[in-house]
């Protein structure tokens, strides 16, 4: 059989389109469902196609290069499904249509709850091939991001544990979803207004993995995941990070965004998300959790606990001249807060250690941008950078502001041989105090102060993350354990213990602390036979592989502070 030449395939092609979906009579300009008159020449456009055999399609949800999504009835019956029509680029075939159907009933065998549900692969009387799933009242994503819902993070941390409790449940059956995306992912409302997903799962996510035109958002994923980009083995961690870019994206409301690890940064979140948001996008596939369970158990946690946003610090350690004086003035901004904005609501409160002074605000959720904008401003006016009478129409304010400033003024000018000894003026207090309010959560100025930031920071990246990861691990194993054995009280005392070591300042208190050497105790016995806990995970499902977590998240604490690590032997040991 001979070739085609390419005028031939082009009007092959329209023909198709035509029959597939609505077009311009005049132009062929393809438009959507509802469209009238046409935006190219302006041509008056009759209905477009109303039926696929004898289903009536409702409306499209979904018009993409490879196929179109749309809601359907099958008018014999009243059914109401999902039809999902193949264009001619999707590269569906009469072969490929046959491996299509085979996937399908290796899908229908999983039947996990979360997935959505697919029935049938068919071919219709004029040639469309189409398969046909399960009715699921979707709602966009566009549109729940714009009604501003998932700024309750409650709601969104919801979502986020739905999705990863599905991965969860798919993984341990051998398959993953590297090329995940907000396409893949529906959103529905049940009856009282709660929000659900279900993921659409195909175990080949090409028809034709040469496709040169995927969706914007699939291209996106394409050019961004790092371990498609570095052409690196794809594993079950790799859906991980695809899920965690799917986190960003919806915190930010932001579907374009590409830097996802700067944009975590920007948002307000509960630690030990942050934490878990970080180490699911690491590019080293090995730094991220080691199975999806584990993230799940993470957010199931996250969502147990109370969800509020963290709290606004400003610290700074005053000189013994400026202390009083900077108490003074950081106290008194609760009183310019309320009376500037008297419908934002914050618990405010100064705590001491020294000479170091912290100013800690718990706003309300949404309530953030407006009382940093209020700090911002109360640092121009102790500058003098911005004229108090134009600050605020409330005279007793404004006198009282006056009044306050001036007194911070009398503490310090009362010390003035001590300025004149050290060098310092009332300048230098005045600037230091907007500096903290202005800028940064946390401004120290002497040298020892710089160090323990230092090394809190060291802290929060090298050791927050593995904790994480341990008390994830060891829920996901108490899970799995019988409900008689004893060892889920040791599992218990463990993780108790862990909530306290996170509160550790330094590399010697995590060595020397009595948790360290317990959970080493405890993973030297999951690696020995002969032990009762060694004995009971060799019984039961992911036991080893959990085990074998354990040990690896431990080795990484336990190399960073100079501690025995476990034996690798154990590291290697193969699952049964």
């Amino acid at each position: 059989m001979g070739q085609i030449s390419r005028a031939e395939e082009l009007e092959q092609k329209r023909i198709y389109w035509k029959r597939l979906m609505k077009l311009c009579p005049n132009c062929d300009q393809p438009v959507a469902e509802e469209i009238i008159i046409c935006p190219s020449c302006g041509n008056e456009i009759g209905e477009g196609r109303k039926y696929i055999d004898d289903y009536q399609i409702l409306d499209v949800l979904y018009e993409g290069h490879e196929s179109f999504l749309c809601r359907a009835r099958r008018e014999r019956t009243n059914e109401h499904i999902m039809i999902r029509l193949f264009t001619p680029q999707s590269g569906v075939t009469e072969y490929e249509a046959l491996r299509l159907k085979e996937e399908l009933e290796k899908l229908k065998q999983l039947n996990i709850e979360g997935i959505v549900k697919d029935y049938a692969i068919r071919r219709s009387t004029d040639g469309l091939w189409y398969r046909i799933s399960e009715y699921l009242q979707v709602e966009g994503w566009g549109s729940v991001l714009a009604s501003g819902r998932l700024k309750d993070l409650r709601v969104t941390f919801d979502l986020f544990h739905q999705m990863a409790s599905i991965l969860s449940k798919l993984h341990p059956k051998g398959y993953f979803i590297p090329h995940l995306n907000l396409n893949d992912i529906f959103l529905m409302k049940t009856d009282n207004d709660e929000l659900k997903v279900k993921i659409d799962f195909k175990i080949a996510r090409f028809i034709d993995p040469k496709l040169d035109r995927p969706t914007p958002m699939l291209k996106k994923l394409l050019n961004h995941h790092p371990d498609i980009i570095n052409q690196r083995p794809l594993d079950f961690r790799s859906d991980m990070w695809s899920l965690g870019k799917i986190f960003v994206e919806l915190l930010t409301a932001d579907l374009e965004i590409t830097e996802y690890l700067a944009k975590i940064d920007e948002l307000v979140l509960p630690s030990e998300f942050e934490v878990l948001i970080r180490v699911m996008l690491a590019d080293d596939q090995n730094m991220r959790p080691r199975s999806m369970a584990v993230v799940a158990q993470s957010l199931a946690r996250i969502l147990h606990g109370e969800i509020k946003p963290k709290p606004i610090i400003r610290s700074i350690e005053f000189s013994p001249e400026y202390h009083q004086a900077g108490i003074s003035i950081l106290n008194y901004f609760g009183t310019v807060l309320r009376k500037k904005y008297p419908t934002k609501k914050a618990k405010i409160k100064i705590e001491q250690d020294d000479l170091k002074v912290s100013m800690i605000i718990e706003p309300l959720e949404g309530d953030r941008e407006i009382i940093e904008k209020a700090l911002d401003e109360y640092g121009l006016l102790i500058t003098g950078q911005r004229d108090l009478e134009n600050y605020t129409n409330n005279k007793l304010l404004l006198l009282e502001l006056k009044q306050e400033l001036r007194s911070a003024k009398n503490k310090i000018e009362t010390q003035k041989e001590i300025l004149k000894l050290m060098d310092g003026n009332v300048e230098d207090f005045k600037r230091l105090l907007a500096d903290s309010l202005q800028n940064r959560p946390s401004i120290y100025i002497d040298s020892r102060s710089k160090v323990e930031a230092n090394v809190s920071q060291v802290l929060k990246s090298k050791f927050a993350p593995q904790i994480s990861l341990i008390y994830g691990g060891l829920s996901e194993l108490k899970e799995r354990l019988p409900n008689r054995s004893k060892d889920i009280k040791t599992i218990e005392d463990l993780k108790q213990n862990l909530d306290q070591l996170e509160k550790s300042k330094s590399k010697d208190d995590i060595a020397q602390s009595s948790t360290m050497s317990k959970l080493r105790s405890f993973i030297k016995d999951l690696g020995d036979e002969n032990s009762g806990i060694g004995k009971t995970i060799k019984g039961i499902k992911r036991g080893t592989d959990i085990a074998r977590e354990l040990a690896g998240y431990y080795n990484d604490i336990a190399q960073w502070c100079g501690m025995p690590q476990v034996p690798k032997p154990f590291l290697k040991r193969k699952e049964p």
